[in-house]
């Protein structure tokens, strides 16, 4: 890590900037594992307001770095800035299957949620239940022979192909819903997140073949995610 030649300053801020954050809610799935984890949107809301109040900026700069054999490293530096001058910075990199622009976008869009997770000490919300079963007293409820099977795990599946459409439907209760459908694809996939819907209309606007991740839901097709098909979603 590069740092400037004090950082008390810097240091006093961000401790005060901490202590206003919250976490960072889950708000993305990933495919492969079925896990939970936080949007560049959810960890940028959760600490933009409180590093502002403390006159703290974050600058992030990523580039494309030749590596051996004809392979490509994204780089990406990220600079937390005190309004004193003072500043810490640090460089974290990935290597690119690929280059076009949706596979640098979206390693630059990883590279930036965690580094960003880092230099801000922020934490994800956590979504499952292991710390609560662990500390929570037993019930009274008299036990039973035998053990209740595990709730089954939902199934997921994908579709790749280009966005045709995203549209809006307002249910009885005044919320919203967004549907995508694809081309050559009658199915209408159903999201609440507004960001995958942003993302849906991103390459409508590009042409560029998508994949979606979706479920089958109670009411409908859920669409759990909307990814690069070149590019698989690093773990967490």
């Amino acid at each position: 890590m590069t740092r400037s030649e004090s950082i008390n300053e810097l240091a006093t801020a961000l401790a005060k900037a901490q202590s206003e954050m919250g976490t960072a809610a889950r708000d993305g799935t990933n495919p492969h594992f079925g896990n939970q984890y936080p949007t560049l949107a959810s960890v940028l809301a959760a600490c933009r307001a409180p590093l502002t109040k403390h006159q703290l900026s974050l600058v992030q700069s990523p580039r494309l770095v030749s590596a051996a054999d004809d392979r490509w490293i994204v780089e990406l530096e990220t600079m937390l800035v005190h309004a004193s001058g003072q500043f810490l910075s640090d460089v974290v990199a990935v290597p690119v299957p690929q280059i076009n622009a949706q596979t640098l976008g979206s390693c630059v869009t990883y590279l930036r949620r965690y580094s960003l997770l880092s230099f801000t000490g922020l934490a994800a919300a956590n979504d499952d239940d292991d710390g609560q079963a662990a500390t929570t007293a037993p019930s009274a409820a008299p036990r039973t022979k035998g053990r209740k099977a595990p709730a089954a795990a939902r199934v997921t599946e994908t579709v790749t192909g280009r966005v045709a459409s995203v549209a809006r439907r307002v249910l009885p209760s005044g919320k919203e819903k967004l549907i995508v459908k694809l081309q050559n694809d009658g199915r209408a996939f159903e999201t609440w997140s507004v960001s995958t819907a942003t993302a849906a209309k991103d390459a409508k606007a590009s042409g560029a073949d998508v994949e979606l991740v979706f479920t089958a839901g109670k009411f409908g097709l859920e669409l759990l995610q909307l990814r690069d098909p070149s590019i698989p979603e690093p773990p967490l």
